[in-house]
């Protein structure tokens, strides 16, 4: 064969591979300054380094300090493993799962009893790596928006929403739950890129990590096949078709999670399964589904509002601080032409 033939072989073939890829090819490689990475990090280090002299405070009671399942260290990890969340507290009903968080808690017990620093230096290092870990992210997928990538970590660093997040020990379980689904999300999208089965299982595992930390976690999963889908290069429908063939994997965990979810919370011998209460959703208060409805699209606007402009936080969001607001509400209008046209 000529040599000239041999190269249109090769142009061939290389043509048909791209093709075949999900997600463009576009080059992976990171030229900017290797120290830009850590100034989100530091960043986040340092506006929360105040938080490691806090105490106990809120929630972290009921998760730590008066929970005795968690107050056996670890001694009560199978325990923890099959109970709901709240299992050990005064509060015996309710339908959480998070078992490892408050493994982690029961670990962190065991170490440092009645001690909150180690919680704080963990959740300030985890949001730190999560800031360095979302700068790093994005410079991987979109090599291009380097700069970019640099200012909205830096915003995710600074931005006054996370504080109750990081300064409270028991919410390791927001934090962690974000951070497990951007790692799985890396990996996805390198089983993507580069069809490597041990990527793929990686994600899984990783989502499933995520989903041990908080059930918000199910709120990812459409994020998958939306990022394959925008950063394809072949054409819509096809993109929309293997955007949900490669969702599949991501279901694996995500069911084997809610099965495990279900059998540990109707078991009625420990503890007793309840919706939440009104002190932790204000929407139970509402007088019927399309209140519930219409309070739920009023606070997705809120909370929208809150992250563009951050002021006047609050740490309860719960009722009687707010009640559901009503189909004829302004708030629920203004929040679903605002949601509808986002």
């Amino acid at each position: 064969m000529s040599e000239k033939k041999l190269n249109k072989k090769e142009k061939f073939a290389a043509t048909a591979k791209a093709k075949e890829s999900h997600v463009s090819a576009l080059p992976l490689k990171n030229d900017f300054p290797k120290w830009w990475a850590w100034l989100p990090a530091l960043l986040g280090f340092i506006v929360y380094a105040n938080t490691l002299n806090f105490g106990f405070v809120l929630d972290d009671y009921a998760a730590i300090l008066e929970n005795t399942s968690t107050k056996k260290g670890m001694a009560a990890l199978g325990e923890i493993f099959s109970t709901s969340y709240r299992y050990g507290y005064i509060l015996l009903a309710d339908e959480l799962y998070r078992p490892l968080p408050k493994a982690i808690f029961a670990i962190f017990w065991d170490l440092f009893p009645n001690n909150a620093t180690p919680g704080h230096l963990l959740n300030v290092l985890l949001f730190a790596f999560t800031c360095y870990f979302i700068f790093r992210l994005i410079c991987k997928w979109f090599p291009q928006q380097q700069k970019l990538a640099l200012l909205t970590s830096l915003i995710f660093a600074v931005h006054p929403i996370h504080t109750e997040v990081v300064a409270n020990i028991k919410s390791l379980d927001e934090i962690l739950s974000f951070l497990l689904c951007l790692l799985s999300l890396d990996q996805y999208l390198t089983y993507k890129e580069k069809g490597n089965m041990s990527s793929i299982f990686l994600a899984m595992i990783l989502f499933f990590a995520a989903f041990l930390c908080k059930e918000s976690t199910i709120t990812f999963l459409p994020i998958f096949p939306l990022f394959v889908y925008f950063r394809s290069s072949t054409n819509p429908f096809t993109n929309i078709r293997m955007s949900i063939v490669g969702m599949q994997w991501m279901l694996i965990p995500t069911i084997i999670f809610f099965l495990i979810r279900h059998k540990v919370l109707n078991n009625s011998d420990m503890f007793s399964a309840a919706p939440p209460s009104v002190a932790d959703n204000a929407l139970m208060y509402a007088k019927d589904s399309l209140t519930q409805l219409s309070g739920a699209v009023a606070m997705l606007g809120f909370y929208l509002y809150k992250l563009i402009v951050p002021l006047n936080l609050s740490f309860d969001l719960s009722y009687p601080e707010v009640t559901p607001a009503g189909i004829s509400d302004w708030k629920f209008i203004l929040s679903a032409v605002v949601l509808l046209f986002y």
